[in-house]
């Protein structure tokens, strides 16, 4: 079934949705070994090399020419850390950061500077120069810690949750925002939000947090009585949607019902909820909505547009990746036959993803940006997951929970 075309009219004064446009906006030129693959070389990618490691955790990360990525150690006791790889090889390079006891660690994310990650454990934050060397390291309080940490605008944060329940479908009470100097790792400021399990993205120069609620008193009790089975299901309050200054400030807040994956840009969050919709970023103004007829989720804003997969909730087994005009929400191209197993990557005209249509073997697909046409598709074994990195002309990833591999 293709794609519906139109967004739907609402009735708080959203942009009137349009067709789908035959000539859309035009994307950046590409720019040569920074950002993967251009076109020409994404349609004749091979695989470059395999390496074995230890149990995997996250996503991978190219930073100053080599590639990182957090590994777990079981044995007697558990210990987390950071591998720094060849680029050319896979071969593992020194790295003066030691592992650490744990038994989880955060996809690594940088600054441009230094390589940060958080071990939820111990909400420990950790900052590493390029060579492994420690910068600093700040602890997080709380009941619970957000498996990421955010880079932006000479900071980076973290979360904590407080005051967490443990019957199916609860969440926490509170999340504390934690905001430290990226240089130094003083802290910076810290903002209280409502709501658990938080999820982060950068809004230009505004930081937007979605944190899920458990508000009984106003959406009903959710909690299961002793000696019955959890019934699979979603809490019925709604997530909420934060946007904040550099300087922890609130800008707006605003409910949205079932609210899950988000991205964002200088104009506009996206919010994939029960409706997938773009607000505006200095005031949270409602621009525009897609249909409920589609379940959207993995998205990625860039360049002007909106990627995401969209799930038809009226035909099984639809699984699709789409692009959309961030400004205005219309749909520019569907791809069939996509459906993201975990974050969509673009770069150098290129949409990449780790991608499986319920099936065991996963694919690591690219699609040219411009149209959604399938430029590759390399199988990469069963169940494999998560996000693709990008440098030096070569797609890196993580493949199931034991194996680094990059394409050229």
């Amino acid at each position: 079934m293709v794609l519906a075309a139109a967004l739907v009219v609402l009735p708080a004064g959203p942009a009137a949705a349009v067709p789908v446009d035959p000539v859309p906006p035009p994307l950046p030129p590409p720019v040569s070994d920074t950002d993967g693959p251009t076109v020409a070389q994404a349609a004749r990618l091979v695989p470059a090399w395999t390496v074995p490691a230890g149990t995997v955790t996250g996503d991978a990360l190219y930073f100053a020419g080599a590639v990182y990525h957090a590994e777990t150690r079981v044995g007697g006791a558990d210990r987390v850390g950071l591998v720094r790889r060849d680029t050319g090889t896979g071969r593992r390079l020194p790295f003066a950061g030691r592992a650490v006891p744990g038994f989880d660690i955060a996809t690594p994310v940088t600054d441009g500077d230094s390589v940060f990650t958080i071990t939820p454990g111990d909400g420990t934050v950790r900052a590493y120069r390029p060579d492994g060397r420690p910068r600093w390291t700040a602890a997080l309080p709380g009941d619970q810690r957000a498996s990421w940490v955010l880079a932006t605008g000479g900071l980076v944060l973290a979360a904590a949750e407080f005051r967490c329940g443990h019957h199916e479908g609860d969440v926490c009470e509170r999340t504390v925002l934690h905001a430290f100097r990226a240089g130094t790792g003083r802290p910076a400021w810290t903002s209280e939000i409502a709501g658990g399990s938080p999820a982060s993205a950068v809004a230009g120069n505004r930081i937007a947090i979605r944190t899920r609620q458990d508000d009984d008193d106003l959406y009903g009790d959710d909690v299961v009585p002793p000696g019955q089975e959890a019934p699979s299901f979603v809490d019925d309050s709604p997530s909420l949607v934060t946007v904040l200054t550099p300087a922890g400030r609130r800008v707006w807040q605003k409910p949205v019902r079932d609210g899950g994956d988000l991205a964002a840009d200088a104009r506009a969050v996206h919010v994939a909820g029960e409706r997938f919709c773009a607000y505006r970023t200095r005031d949270g103004k409602r621009l525009w909505c897609a249909p409920k007829t589609h379940r959207h989720h993995h998205l990625t804003a860039v360049d002007g547009r909106v990627y995401a997969g969209v799930d038809d909730l009226t035909v099984p087994d639809d699984h699709r990746v789409a692009a959309f005009d961030a400004r205005t929400g219309r749909r520019l191209w569907t791809a069939p036959g996509a459906h993201p197993y975990g974050p969509i990557t673009v770069g150098n005209g290129v949409v990449w993803l780790q991608s499986n249509t319920d099936m065991p073997v996963t694919y690591l697909l690219g699609l040219r940006a411009g149209d959604g046409r399938e430029l590759r598709r390399l199988p990469l074994g069963e169940f494999s997951a998560g996000a693709v990195a990008l440098g030096v002309g070569r797609v890196f990833l993580l493949r199931g929970s034991d194996t680094v591999a990059a394409f050229r």
